[in-house]
């Protein structure tokens, strides 16, 4: 008759932890991310209006376009 081989879950001398406390700790940090993440990207892009969008697709962007009431540094050259 063949030796039965020894499974790995009857060794005494170990004692088993319980899984519930490293399963609490990964989904605690799991809501943590989750919840950070809700903060950091959600709500300002849904407060956003997206007005500079806009502009962009209309070809006249707010930030870059030049103030007319101020003269050139060419105009003044003799």
């Amino acid at each position: 008759m063949a030796k039965k081989a020894k499974r790995i879950t009857e060794a005494r001398n170990e004692p088993r932890t319980d899984p519930t406390w490293r399963n609490a700790i990964l989904l605690s940090a799991f809501a943590v991310l989750a919840i950070v993440s809700i903060f950091t990207v959600m709500i300002p892009e849904l407060r956003d209006d997206g007005a500079a969008d806009e502009a962009d697709a209309a070809g006249a962007s707010t930030e870059s376009s030049p103030d007319v009431s101020e003269p050139s540094a060419a105009a003044h050259t003799p």
